[in-house]
């Protein structure tokens, strides 16, 4: 099996992988089994997609043993990993985990607001 297919550019890549004898551009069929060199290769299985960067804002509901709890927004500004876990700061000095999208904290504040009505009924 050709190493291209662990690229994260194997589906757009149509010209940067060559044939290691006669370092002519191969096309994507011809990849396969030929142990071929490619100056752009990056393996897939070392990225991790984010669900948010530096600079986004999130959203969680606070006030929340109050009469009216709110939706409220926090902004990241740093992204670590702490104890082998990817881990959010916010502009609050708030860890956000990843497990905690979704479920406390949101991407959006459509999002929250609508957490905010499940949680009032």
């Amino acid at each position: 099996m050709s190493k291209c297919k662990n690229c994260i550019h194997y589906e757009v890549c149509d010209h940067y992988c060559v044939d290691p004898n006669t370092y002519e551009e191969l096309d994507l069929e011809e990849r396969d089994g030929v142990e071929d060199i490619c100056f752009y290769f990056k393996d897939e299985s070392l990225f991790v997609e984010l669900p948010c960067k530096v600079g986004d804002y999130v959203y969680r509901i606070t006030g929340e043993n109050t009469t009216k709890p709110w939706v409220w927004h926090w902004e990241i500004v740093e992204i670590m990993i702490y104890q082998d876990e990817i881990v959010y700061r916010d502009d609050s000095d708030n860890i956000i985990e990843n497990k905690d999208f979704g479920k406390t904290v949101f991407l959006t504040k459509e999002e929250a607001e609508a957490k905010l009505k499940e949680l009032e009924k």
